[in-house]
C-alpha cells in the first residue's frame, strides 16, 4: 500500500500477482515449510533463530495473504485490502 493507513479495492490482477509470487517462492525454495521459528525473542517480539530458514516465514506470510485475497474476491461484495 502506498498510504498508511489505507484501503485499496482488490481486483483479479492482485490475485494473479500474488499467485505468481507464491509459485515463484515455492519454486525457489521447494523444501520450505510454512511456519515461524519456534524460538521467539519475547522482549523484541520477533522470531529469532539463525538455524530457521527465512523462507519458511516468508512462505507462511505469503500463504496468509493468498488465502485472504482469494477469500475476499470469492466471498465479498466489495473486496478490499485495508491496513490501519
Amino acid at each position: 500500500m502506498r498510504e498508511h493507513p489505507g484501503c485499496v479495492p482488490l481486483v483479479k490482477e492482485h490475485k494473479e500477482i500474488i499467485d505468481n509470487a507464491y509459485e515463484t517462492l515455492k519454486s525457489k525454495y521447494p523444501n520450505a515449510v510454512a511456519g515461524y521459528s519456534p524460538n521467539i525473542d519475547e522482549e523484541m517480539g520477533i522470531y529469532m533463530d539463525p538455524e530457521w530458514p527465512e523462507e519458511n516465514g516468508q512462505l507462511v506470510s505469503m500463504e496468509w495473504l493468498k488465502y485472504w485475497v482469494d477469500y475476499a474476491l470469492e466471498n465479498c461484495k466489495t473486496p478490499v485490502n485495508y491496513n490501519s
